[in-house]
């Protein structure tokens, strides 16, 4: 409940009426209270995160550790790949302390290794009857949402119903831009980076495969949309559609590359929440166009206000020859420069030129 600056008295009446009063404003933000199995594969999947983390941290040790004795990798690249883990493995030191030191390290990034994938076996054996395991499902028939990700953003989410529009999920994840205006002037900057940052970023991971993303689902995907309905499919596939072009508008812009894919996670958003309502059993076509409803007024009204100030107007000279039927032609004293040139032409000249249509009989 907001707070009054200054005010040092709380008590269950001045609360009760301060709930009133917001309620009644419409000052109150409604909360989804998850249920006990969301809450835990929220717990799940948020230990899978932090197991890559501390796998990421041990692999980062183990680099600094073999360049800070002149241990570099020439071979490729990228690092952490088969040929990559054989170089490390190779390594010998004359030390035997800095031997250890590099045996605890390779044990200790294998053990991180091996628990990030026993968190993914039991990810994916704890979503089998779990009530948004349909939304996890039709989610992944977007490019680069697999089963990790859709259950991060099913599990973090919850009820997609809440948003009304798409723009408050988009808002809801701090994935729109930050506005300072006032008056005539209009400044925006980066994005919010409000509410969960957590799937901000598995938003923003997911939005790197649109990135000069050709048009083409691959088998991989065409495996995930097997047992996905139809209208679940054609919003996945308008999202590839829209983001790529989206895409290449802004590289014509030079944007660049981190900005493109920050808009590009922000229209993806969008997608996911048409597909979650979808999923829902609410309509979306309806809230589309209660929403497109506004805007359609607007650009009418606008077309029309274009249409009148674009109609030309008459010269002075020319609205001044020209004369009512109903009143008797007078002379007038000055003699315009226009009546002179809009003679008729003579009737030999409106004969059409050509050869002559002949009608037989």
């Amino acid at each position: 409940v907001p707070q009054v600056a200054g005010s040092r008295i709380k008590t269950d009446r001045r609360d009760a009426k301060k709930l009133a009063h917001f309620l009644r404003s419409g000052d109150l933000t409604v909360v989804w209270i998850p249920d006990e199995h969301t809450e835990a594969l929220r717990d799940l999947e948020r230990a899978r995160d932090d197991a890559r983390l501390a796998e990421r941290r041990i692999k980062q040790q183990l680099l600094k550790f073999l360049l800070r004795h002149g241990r570099r990798y020439d071979e490729g690249k990228e690092t952490w790949t088969k040929t990559h883990w054989t170089w490390v493995r190779q390594q010998k030191f004359e030390h035997e302390a800095q031997q250890r030191v590099w045996a605890d390290a390779i044990t200790t990034t294998e053990q991180a290794t091996a628990r990030i994938a026993r968190l993914d076996a039991d990810i994916a054996e704890c979503i089998e009857g779990w009530a948004l395991a349909p939304l996890v499902k039709n989610l992944q028939a977007f490019r680069g949402i697999k089963m990790l990700t859709a259950v991060g953003i099913a599990a973090e989410i919850g009820d997609f119903v809440r948003f009304p529009k798409a723009g408050h999920f988009m808002s809801y994840v701090g994935l729109v831009p930050s506005e300072n205006s006032s008056g005539q002037s209009r400044r925006q900057g980066g994005i919010t980076k409000t509410g969960n940052r957590h799937v901000r970023r598995l938003l923003i991971e997911a939005a790197w495969h649109y990135f000069n993303a050709p048009a083409v689902v691959s088998a991989a995907l065409t495996e995930r949309r097997v047992g996905v309905s139809e209208e679940v499919i054609a919003i996945a596939d308008r999202a590839l559609r829209r983001l790529r072009k989206k895409c290449h508008a802004m590289q014509l812009r030079k944007k660049t590359s981190t900005k493109i894919v920050t808009a590009l996670a922000r229209e993806l958003a969008g997608f996911i929440w048409a597909v979650a309502r979808v999923t829902a059993g609410v309509p979306v076509s309806a809230a589309a166009s209660a929403e497109r409803a506004p805007e359609t007024a607007k650009a009418k009204t606008k077309t029309e206000a274009q249409a009148k100030t674009a109609e030309p107007k008459r010269p002075a000279s020319v609205q001044s020859t020209v004369k009512s039927p109903e009143k008797s032609p007078e002379k007038s004293p000055v003699k315009s420069p226009v009546k002179s040139t809009a003679r008729t032409p003579p009737a030999a000249a409106q004969t059409p030129r050509g050869p002559s249509i002949v009608t037989r009989p």
